[in-house]
C-alpha cells in the first residue's frame, strides 16, 4: 500500500498498515512488560531491553514514514541510508528487546498454550530449525543484500509499491534472523566463535558490494539520473556516495560487534578458568 502523504509536516507520510502493526506491537509489548514486572517474573528482564525495542520501532517509523522515505526515491545514496537504518538500527534493536518473550506473555492463557502446541508441531519445528540455522541466516542476509541491488530488481522496487514492500520486508526479515544469531536470546544465538565468524563473513560480502558500487566505473542505476543534477551530483557520483555510505557504517558496526563479542568471550573463558592453587604455592614457598 502506498503511504499517504501528510501535509503541513514536510514530506512525512502515513502508511496505515505499518502504523497499525507498530501500534499493535507497542500495546502487546507494554502489556507483556506489565506481566513481567508487576508479577515479579521479570526481575531479570532489564529496562535497557525494553528501551531498545521501542527505539527499534521508532527507527522503523523513521525509515519508512519520515522524509527519508521520500528522499530514497530521489537518490540512490538516500535509498542506501534507508536500507542501513533497517539493517543496522531497527533489526538489532528489535532483537535485543526480546519481543517474542514479552509479547507472548501479553496473550491470553489459552492463546499462549495454543502457540506452544503449535511450536511443538513437527512442521513448525522444522521451519524454526531452518530459519534459525546460522548458515541459512547468513545466506539469506547476503542474498537479500545482493539481490535487491541488482539494477533490474532495484528499479522495480523504486517504481512499483509491491516490489518496494517486498524489498523492505526481506531486508527486515533477513536482518532479524541475522542479529538473532549474534545478540538474540541465549537459546537462539551462536557461541562466541561462530558468531564472530558469521559477522566477519557478512562484513566481507557487504564490503564487496560496496567495492562494486564505488569502483564499477559506470552508473548502474540510471533511474535516478533525472534527480541527481538537482543535488549537484552525477548518477555515478550518487552511486559512489552510496557505496561509501554502505562501507563505513557497516564496517564500523560489524567491527564493533566483533570486538564486543571477543571481549565477552575472553571474560567468559576467564570465569571458567580453575582457581589458582594458592595454598599449594604458599606451602612450597614456605619450605
Amino acid at each position: 500500500m502506498r503511504p499517504i502523504a501528510v501535509t503541513g509536516i514536510g514530506s512525512w507520510s502515513f502508511d496505515p498498515v505499518l502504523a497499525v502493526a507498530v501500534a499493535a506491537a507497542t500495546c502487546l509489548y507494554i502489556a507483556g512488560l506489565k506481566k513481567l514486572w508487576v508479577g515479579g517474573r521479570g526481575r531479570g528482564f532489564p529496562l535497557r531491553r525494553a528501551v531498545a525495542f521501542f527505539a527499534g520501532l521508532v527507527g522503523l517509523v523513521f525509515a519508512l514514514m519520515s522524509p527519508l522515505d521520500a528522499l530514497a526515491a530521489e537518490l540512490f545514496s538516500f535509498h542506501m541510508v534507508q536500507h542501513l537504518v533497517l539493517i543496522l538500527m531497527v533489526a538489532p534493536l528489535l532483537v535485543y528487546g526480546a519481543p517474542t518473550l514479552v509479547i507472548t506473555l501479553a496473550l491470553p492463557h489459552d492463546t499462549r498454550r495454543g502457540v506452544r502446541e503449535l511450536e511443538r508441531s513437527r512442521p513448525a519445528m522444522l521451519l524454526k530449525s531452518a530459519l534459525l540455522h546460522p548458515a541459512l541466516a547468513g545466506a539469506f542476509f547476503a542474498v537479500a543484500l545482493w539481490t535487491w541491488h541488482l539494477p533490474s530488481l532495484y528499479e522495480s522496487a523504486v517504481v512499483d509499491d509491491r516490489w518496494h514492500v517486498l524489498e523492505h520486508s526481506s531486508f527486515v526479515t533477513a536482518s532479524l534472523l541475522f542479529w538473532m544469531q549474534v545478540i538474540g536470546r541465549r537459546r537462539h544465538r551462536l557461541d562466541f566463535g561462530p558468531a564472530i565468524l558469521l559477522v566477519f563473513v557478512s562484513g566481507l560480502q557487504s564490503a564487496a558490494l560496496s567495492v562494486v558500487l564505488i569502483f564499477s566505473g559506470r552508473a548502474l542505476y540510471p533511474i535516478h539520473a533525472r534527480n541527481t543534477s538537482a543535488w549537484g551530483l552525477t548518477p555515478l557520483e550518487d552511486q559512489q556516495l552510496a557505496g561509501a555510505i554502505m562501507w563505513t557504517p557497516v564496517g564500523l558496526i560489524f567491527l564493533t560487534t566483533i570486538v564486543v563479542l571477543l571481549a565477552r568471550w575472553l571474560r567468559a573463558m576467564d570465569r571458567r578458568r580453575p582457581p589458582t592453587e594458592t595454598g599449594a604455592t604458599v606451602s612450597w614457598s614456605g619450605r
